[in-house]
């Protein structure tokens, strides 16, 4: 939703301005590059404080439910506790970014660097979500297949040789990687907002996060089995009798990864 990006914007500008230490939202915008990798984590603000500073610019802009249960699905997430969590969603954005916009990986082998940074970033997120007690195993079941997909395809994508990789493979794997934030991340972050809520109206707050939750994730199974059948017909359901890989570490970290978490 980008017409709610100015009204995320302010949130988090007065969540930082009031974290301990402060900081200035607007020069991290502004300047990402200069900031720490972990710049996120080194700002702390009660999520009862969050919870009101999001109430504030709900009245001040009159927004709608859906509008409200956006507004603080992306504003109240990086708490303490969370923080794990968020880094490995952070993490996985920067490789699905790649996976959408540069092209230099593509003539990689598969069991190459890039294979691997995705290997590692998307299992550091399985784990995550494992941990997290509020993400029920339902969803951590679905996000983990979506990953699967996403090494699927990157792995079989490295296996081809350029002239194969035409527009519909470039056009899949965009839209591989843009699912990820809305219906697939939504869905954890949707779950987390539903038993985090604080402050006014708590249980009814909750009430329809669930719902939105449970709502999501039909959302996000449908749109992986849709996903599959297109990875299917553009060649990019990476069978692994197909190509033999020269690092055996690697051949049984895969083989761990497309059975874990799926059971």
């Amino acid at each position: 939703m980008a017409e709610l990006e100015p009204y995320i914007e302010e949130a988090l500008t007065r969540m930082y301005e009031e974290a301990e230490p402060p900081l200035d939202f607007t020069s991290v915008l502004e300047n990402p590059s200069e900031m720490d990798e972990d710049w996120y984590e080194q700002h702390h603000l009660s999520p009862d404080r969050q919870e009101a500073i999001c109430a504030e610019i709900e009245e001040e802009y009159s927004l709608s439910d859906r509008q409200k249960r956006y507004l603080y699905m992306e504003s109240i997430l990086n708490t303490e506790e969370h923080q794990p969590l968020y880094k490995a969603n952070l993490e996985m954005q920067e490789v699905l970014r790649d996976i959408a916009l540069s092209e230099d990986w593509h003539n990689q082998d598969p069991d190459g660097d890039f294979y691997q940074e995705v290997w590692r970033v998307s299992r550091e997120l399985q784990e995550k979500l494992i941990l997290n007690e509020e993400i029920l195993r339902e969803d951590t079941r679905l996000i983990s297949e979506y990953l699967r997909l996403v090494r699927q395809a990157v792995a079989a994508t490295c296996a081809m040789d350029d002239s194969q990789i035409d527009e519909s493979i470039q056009s899949e794997l965009y839209s591989l990687a843009d699912i990820y934030h809305d219906p697939v991340w939504k869905l954890a972050a949707m779950r987390i907002s539903s038993t985090t809520v604080h402050g006014r109206n708590k249980r009814t707050k909750q009430s329809e996060f669930c719902e939105r939750a449970d709502d999501l994730q039909g959302d996000v199974r449908g749109t992986i089995s849709a996903h599959r059948v297109n990875l299917q017909k553009t060649g990019l359901l990476w069978d692994r009798t197909k190509w033999s890989l020269s690092n055996e570490e690697l051949g049984s970290y895969t083989r761990q990864s497309e059975s874990a978490f799926l059971s």
